[in-house]
């Protein structure tokens, strides 16, 4: 197994806390129109953790699969730094971020860092696919989530969408 995909282990339950207690249940941030583009931010991640676990879980990547992990890395760490840019605005009518979830956010992305640190220090070495007990929990959990969190913005963009076309038909 490669080192980058025994981070991201050790970043899944991370990740995961941050999602489910303060995007979901403690900001509800689907349902905040100021959140609109953090959110978006938000499902970025979920696909390029769910695509990298499963393109490393699989051993030695190919060529071309090398340069997808490569460009999925590079997507994640801009992503990262855009999110971070896109919360200042989308929390402050919430009082900003928690220290719980700085630190959170913190973990994430040096971890981030760290993947594509060790993934561009073992480039070209052989390594072991990974064994399907380790890896199918994660990548479940992470297809669940960017599915919960998916639908709950969707409906809640629909409702906001509902609730704007009865202002303007009342006006």
């Amino acid at each position: 197994m490669s080192t980058a995909l025994l981070i991201l282990c050790v970043l899944a339950p991370i990740g995961a806390i941050d999602v489910l207690y303060y995007h979901l249940f403690r900001f509800k941030l689907y349902e905040r129109d100021a959140s609109v583009a953090e959110e978006l931010t938000h499902f970025v991640r979920h696909l390029c953790f769910v695509a990298a676990v499963a393109l490393l879980a699989g051993g030695t990547p190919s060529p071309l699969a090398d340069k997808v992990i490569l460009g999925i890395l590079a997507l994640d760490l801009v992503n990262s730094a855009l999110d971070v840019a896109l919360e200042e605005a989308s929390r402050a009518p919430l009082g900003g971020l928690p220290r719980g979830e700085y630190l959170l956010h913190f973990l994430g992305t040096f971890g981030s860092g760290l993947v594509a640190a060790a993934y561009l220090y073992e480039r070209g070495r052989s390594f072991a696919p990974a064994p399907a007990w380790q890896v199918a929990p994660m990548l479940v959990a992470g297809v669940v989530l960017f599915a919960i969190e998916l639908c709950l913005f969707v409906k809640a963009r629909m409702a906001s969408a509902r609730r704007g076309s009865m202002r303007a038909s009342v006006a």
